[in-house]
């Protein structure tokens, strides 16, 4: 990339955006500013400028920053300064600056500087070095010592002793209860007392509650102006309960000075009344009030588990969400619902009951077998081998089986129990809409058509009878029929066979509409054919629901 080797500017204003200075390979001055003008006048002069439209309090308006690499070679700024706009008002405008440092990998503000003050911040300590601080001017407790060369040597603390107390009375002179007080054991770490009392203007009661050797250290207020006082306290020798001198008014730890880790024995932490409570037993914990009584835990989030096996729970719109770590599932459970023992618990009990049960194309077992499955067109009940199906109805009501338009099919040999009708719900007929075939004998106690069937059955035989007796009782003879049997020659049956069929026309030239049709399958079992048209004098038409195999017999 070229470079230029020098720029050379006159006049007031030179401008530029971005401005580089790459010193690589030396150590020499990377940057000289010099001014010749020979008055007592402050020069060169460095500006940093912010120019805003809208200038407000706490406003930066210009930052020096100190880089430097990290041993992973990684660019850090270590050190800052910064100009920072106070007060923005005309006519009591008002700044400070800043001085921030990288400490432990944060960027700490350290100190600022005020019109009129210089604050110490974040924990940053003062450290004289050689132990004494010199000046000629010193504000704090209210005067303006000038021009002060000797020390000042102020009885600013007392120190006394005690062996073996359980309460020690501690006296000063330093005429004010506004005093500190420090408490020592005999191994020189700091004692944290039950009770400190100011008892008077020159003494302070101390009670420790057990047996105490130490010494106490008083000392008088008024030294420490402002700022705060860090130091390593060893609560190793704490005797006694930590108790605050007035209720519900001093904090352990601040929003920005907190506290890491909290480590406890016992097995509750009260909160205004409410306790967490750890069960020795088990570690369970407990939210419960005053009255040992259980409380709610309120979070928008509950995180169950870790890792793969990490759930969350939480309510969105009304409704109790289930969703893994991705996050991404709305309203539902992305892993199987399980018992944690097998028939032991319920879904629900007789009284309190789930409304509605929405599933999808599944399956519901009962004893390991699936009794309920379901396809796009199909709702299919099973059992195991050996096992019935009974739709029992304990009291008088109907059991019902009902289509919108659809058939409905019997597809095995259908018992009526013993004693038990086939009845039309209106007390009416019972319509077949195909032909009956019998297997067996028929009983009736009504008549077919207004015909008793006993009756024309008694009164049949007896015609047969004397028929086959005797041909001459047989009335309105045909021409033909002179003497015997033998001599019928007409046609009266036909039978035609089939395969696979939906439909079938067998012609049986018996020249005439007058005709018996009965079907029977490839077993023997009589069909019902959806519907049979007498097509012609010759001819009849069988229509099925489904492909099949049997023959066809007409009579005439």
């Amino acid at each position: 990339m070229p470079n230029w080797k020098k720029l050379i500017t006159s006049g007031s204003d030179a401008s530029l955006s971005t401005l580089t200075i790459n010193n690589s390979g030396s150590t020499a001055d990377s940057l000289t500013i010099t001014a010749t003008e020979d008055s007592s006048a402050a020069a060169p002069v460095i500006t940093l400028k912010r120019n805003s439209n809208s200038p407000a309090d706490a406003d930066y308006i210009g930052q020096i920053k100190f880089k430097g690499e990290n041993d992973a070679d990684q660019e850090v700024v270590y050190a800052k300064i910064t100009g920072k706009i106070n007060d923005a008002s005309d006519g009591s405008e008002d700044g400070n600056i800043e001085f921030a440092n990288r400490r432990g990998g944060l960027n700490v503000i350290t100190a600022r500087l005020s019109s009129d003050k210089l604050q110490l911040l974040n924990g940053t300590d003062f450290e004289v070095d050689g132990g004494s601080i010199s000046g000629s001017t010193y504000y704090g407790d209210g005067s303006n010592l000038t021009g002060i060369n000797a020390s000042i040597v102020s009885s600013s603390t007392v120190s006394d002793t005690f062996t073996s107390v359980t309460a020690y009375t501690a006296s000063h002179a330093f005429g004010t209860k506004d005093v500190i007080v420090n408490v020592y054991d005999d191994n020189d770490r700091m004692v944290i007392p039950q009770e400190i009392t100011t008892l008077s203007t020159t003494s302070v009661g101390i009670d420790f509650g057990t047996s105490v050797t130490g010494r106490v250290v008083i000392g008088k207020a008024g030294h420490i102006v402002s700022g705060s006082v860090v130091a390593d306290v060893d609560f190793t020798s704490v005797s006694s309960s930590i108790l605050p001198h007035t209720t519900e008014v001093f904090d352990l730890g601040s929003s920005a000075n907190r506290w890491r880790d909290l480590y406890l024995s016992g097995s509750t932490i009260d909160l205004g009344g409410t306790k967490i409570t750890r069960d020795t037993a088990t570690g369970d914990i407990e939210f419960k009030d005053s009255g040992d009584n259980r409380k709610s835990l309120k979070v928008d989030v509950l995180t169950i588990g870790s890792g793969a096996n990490q759930r969350k729970i939480q309510v969105s719109n009304g409704k109790v969400r289930f969703t893994d770590t991705s996050d991404t599932h709305e309203d539902t459970e992305t892993t199987h619902i399980l018992p944690a023992a097998t028939d032991t618990y319920d879904l629900g009990s007789p009284t309190r009951q789930w409304r509605d049960l929405y599933l999808s194309s599944a399956s519901l077992y009962i004893d390991g077998q699936k009794v309920l499955s379901s396809t796009s067109d199909t709702l299919t009940f099973t059992t195991d081998a050996g096992q019935s199906i009974k739709l029992l109805e304990t009291g008088a009501d109907d059991i019902i089986l009902q289509t919108d338009t659809g058939n409905i099919e019997l597809k095995g040999t259908v018992e009526v129990l013993t004693g038990k009708k086939i009845t039309d719900s209106a007390g009416s007929v019972i319509r077949f809409g195909n032909s009956i075939g019998i297997t067996g004998s028929i009983e009736t106690t009504g008549t077919v058509d207004g015909i008793d069937l006993q009756a024309f059955s008694s009164s049949v035989a007896t015609s047969l009878s004397n028929v086959a007796s005797d041909w001459d009782s047989v009335t309105n003879k045909p021409a033909g029929i002179v003497s015997s049997s033998a001599q019928i020659t007409s046609l009266t049956s036909y039978t035609e066979t089939f395969t696979s069929q939906t439909a079938v026309t067998a012609s049986h030239s018996l020249g005439t509409k007058n005709v018996t049709v009965s079907i029977y399958g490839s077993d023997d079992y009589m069909i019902f054919p959806t519907s049979i048209k007498t097509h012609d004098t010759n001819n009849v038409y069988v229509q099925f629901n489904s492909s099949r195999s049997g023959r066809i017999v007409i009579t005439k």
